[in-house]
């Protein structure tokens, strides 16, 4: 049996997977339309969906291919998965650095593989430490945008900036118009803690309401219980009013978003 571990070129995704300079798939694509019987070819694709419109799943459907979804690994087995990886590429993880780059992969095996390579290529066979997860796997965009209204609520401008600046250089703040999205719910949702703390209810109890992360609610309690809703309230509608200044063209997204981090008040 021959197995194709992580066949991107099947992946749905936005972005096209493109062969590399002088490689031919035409063979490739004739084994698929016409295989041998002898040979058993296992194709392994870590995505939610095929893209049926690929050729390569056009050629497997001609050559009667069975496709099988599998379940996506549930937390438990990702964490007994993740150190199995390492040591099967002759490399060893820390049990906090395992917690750190399932956070930060989010069950993703596609992103899984790459952000691991980029960690065994840059600790060269050298233990994985929580650090170089830190340093090298990008957090989320949503803890980014935690983060960020975490420090500006605790009125820590300088933290926020600092976080700001080190999306950009990551890339993940290309368009600024959607962070403020993304922060004007972040808001919204603190006002809802800050709500159902004032009425009576504990931290669980309040997790279980919103179905979030008791974590991250604990977090969020910490700054907001002292907060007016006034605040909250305006810094909604400062975003709104950022927003418009950009749609209007009196300044870029990038701009309003600074300025909306350097004139917030709690």
């Amino acid at each position: 049996a021959i197995v194709a571990e992580n066949f991107f070129y099947l992946a749905k995704t936005r972005e096209k997977k493109k062969l590399i300079k002088g490689d031919d798939d035409e063979p490739l694509l004739a084994f698929f339309r016409n295989p041998d019987p002898l040979i058993h070819l296992f194709i392994l694709v870590y995505s939610d969906s095929l893209d049926e419109k690929s050729v390569y799943y056009k050629a497997l459907a001609e050559g009667d291919a069975k496709f099988l979804p599998v379940a996506s690994l549930d937390s438990n087995q990702w964490q007994a998965f993740i150190p199995k990886y390492f040591e099967k590429h002759s490399a060893s993880i820390e049990e906090l650095a395992v917690n750190e780059l399932l956070e930060r992969t989010g069950g993703d095996y596609s992103l899984f593989i790459q952000e691991a390579n980029k960690l065994l290529a840059y600790t060269n066979g050298d233990p994985i430490r929580l650090v170089d997860v830190q340093q090298l796997v990008p957090a989320p965009l949503e803890d980014d945008i935690f983060l960020l209204s975490n420090a500006l609520t605790k009125g820590d401008k300088k933290t926020a900036l600092h976080i700001w600046k080190d999306m950009q250089v990551r890339g993940s703040a290309s368009n600024a118009i959607p962070l403020m999205n993304m922060l004007a719910n972040q808001f919204v949702f603190l006002d809802q803690i800050r709500y159902l703390y004032r009425r009576g209810m504990e931290a669980y109890d309040i997790s279980s309401k919103l179905k979030c992360s008791l974590g991250r609610v604990k977090a969020c309690l910490y700054n907001v219980r002292k907060m007016a809703s006034p605040c909250l309230h305006r810094a909604i509608n400062q975003l709104y009013v950022y927003q418009s200044s950009v749609f209007q063209g009196k300044m870029t997204d990038k701009l309003a978003f600074e300025m909306f981090i350097a004139n917030f008040e709690i």
